[in-house]
């Protein structure tokens, strides 16, 4: 009696989230017919002025799409821990980079040919 119960209440439940989904389905979509022609409208008028200013040669709003001057980067990188001189007998050795492993070295770009 008490499962009959539950399973009606749990029933109703699961058809009330129906009917507000199916509600909420209808908002949406008699909205979206407005939305799209206010943004076809909006779209329409940016096509216009575009074309205006292209026939006036009006250039005063357009700005580069690269920039010219390179920026300084935001912080410095944080510097490198000094090294301690290697304990006899390691297998660290001073080679061709100054006593400096490779791997502490920054890797350059490569260069295209012109």
């Amino acid at each position: 009696r008490a499962g009959k119960r539950y399973a009606l209440g749990a029933a109703h439940r699961a058809q009330s989230e129906k009917s507000r989904q199916e509600v909420m389905l209808q908002e949406v979509l008699s909205d979206l017919g407005t939305v799209q022609s206010q943004r076809r409208d909006a779209s329409e008028r940016r096509g216009r002025e575009l074309q205006r200013r292209c026939k006036e040669a009006d250039w005063s709003n357009a700005t580069s799409a690269i920039q010219t001057v390179r920026r300084r980067p935001a912080h410095l990188p944080a510097p490198l821990p000094a090294q301690s001189p290697a304990p006899p007998g390691s297998r660290r050795t001073a080679g061709a980079a100054g006593g400096r492993s490779s791997a502490s070295l920054p890797v350059l770009p490569k260069l295209l040919p012109p």
